[in-house]
């Protein structure tokens, strides 16, 4: 999310303002936004960690991953005087925000692994020892494990070639959410930037 923000002062207005004109500065202005605007986000994220029902946990038996709360930590900020511009890594997934995501296999793997028991929920099958691999057709396969007390084989991951993540506009706070965020912060700035330059109004 790219918040662009231009603080500008037009040329045809009283002393007091004209002198603001002076003091005003894009740069720490920007600043301000991004630090309201990032913490909006984190906030957002934190409750929907919360509140999300953790449907794949919940119907594997597994303990959720604290995924939201992981991608909150994440956030972060930049600006400099043109902009600020909210940061979120793109391994949590949250582009789906702005439209369907599609999601491969990356680093030269042919599959993507999707945790099919609760033990493999939020790890990687790297992690497993002695898993079978078993094709069902061209795209989706499996890796099957062993029960520890039966031998009875069970599948661990599934594994497809993509899988398009439906649009979740949601996950990330909204347009006009984060507009008012930015607006009270640029509103709180200068009261603070009128404040210190010693009684303007």
């Amino acid at each position: 999310m790219n918040l662009g923000t231009a603080f500008t002062i037009t040329e045809n207005v009283g002393s007091f303002l004209a002198e603001l004109r002076e003091l005003a500065d894009s740069e720490t202005l920007n600043k301000a936004l991004g630090i309201a605007v990032a913490q909006d986000v984190r906030d957002h994220l934190d409750f929907l960690n919360q509140n999300s029902p953790h449907k794949t946990a919940r119907r594997l038996g597994a303990t959720p991953t604290q995924h939201y709360a992981k991608a909150a930590r994440a956030v972060s900020h930049e600006s400099d005087a043109t902009s600020a511009t909210i940061v979120i890594p793109a391994n949590f997934g949250l582009s789906r925000a702005f439209g369907p995501l599609k999601i491969t296999p990356q680093n030269g793997k042919k599959w993507l692994t999707i945790p099919a028991h609760r033990s493999s929920y939020g790890r990687s099958a790297g992690e497993f020892a002695d898993l079978s691999f078993v094709q069902f057709r061209e795209d989706l396969a499996a890796l099957f494990a062993r029960d520890a007390a039966t031998a009875e084989p069970f599948p661990l991951f599934w594994l497809k070639r993509e899988v398009l993540i439906p649009q979740d506009r949601d996950v990330l706070p909204r347009d006009e959410d984060l507009a008012a965020v930015a607006e009270e912060a640029a509103e709180d700035w200068v009261e603070i930037i009128l404040s210190n330059a010693g009684g303007l109004i």
